[in-house]
């Protein structure tokens, strides 16, 4: 098969007789690099697992350091000091009732996530303005604390 002069070049720079180490490889890919944009780099590992007993399945997740890129809007539903800490924490929107109005009559869902301070997210339960059938995750913290206030799960 036919190779252009690039990869010629970068094939001539590689040792196939060497095992690099993973600083070595990776310092090396990067050298060869001749793309004008961000190139992948593919790893194999063979784990000398079996993958069809259970107990010896290899599964794992990985944060990368910049994220995915896309920045998640936040609301928060406070007042008085829980919502000044809320835009000091960075939130998009904060508000109470307002917000709530907004998002009933506007039709208006241009943010991720919401987060409720308890007596927030009772008060919206009980006027009834709390849909949560297109939510995927409710993560609930302070779960006694809203027991006490009346709060009772479905």
């Amino acid at each position: 098969m036919k190779r252009g002069k690039n990869y010629n070049q970068a094939v001539a720079q590689i040792d196939k007789t060497k095992l690099y180490d993973t600083g070595e490889a990776l310092a090396l890919a990067c050298s060869i690099s001749k793309a004008k944009f961000d190139e992948t780099v593919e790893v194999h590992v063979r784990l000398g697992v079996d993958s069809r007993h259970a107990d010896q399945q290899v599964r794992g997740a990985v944060v990368l350091p910049n994220g995915t890129g896309k920045k998640v809007r936040t609301l928060v539903f406070a007042k008085g000091d829980k919502a000044k800490a809320a835009e000091e924490a960075g939130s998009d929107y904060v508000g109470a009732e307002d917000l709530a109005e907004k998002i009933q009559k506007e039709n208006w869902f241009d943010f991720d996530v919401i987060i409720a301070t308890p007596g927030r997210l009772l008060s919206h339960l009980t006027m009834g303005n709390a849909d949560f059938s297109k939510v995927s995750f409710f993560v609930l913290d302070e779960a006694d604390r809203m027991l006490d206030m009346g709060f009772l799960p479905a």
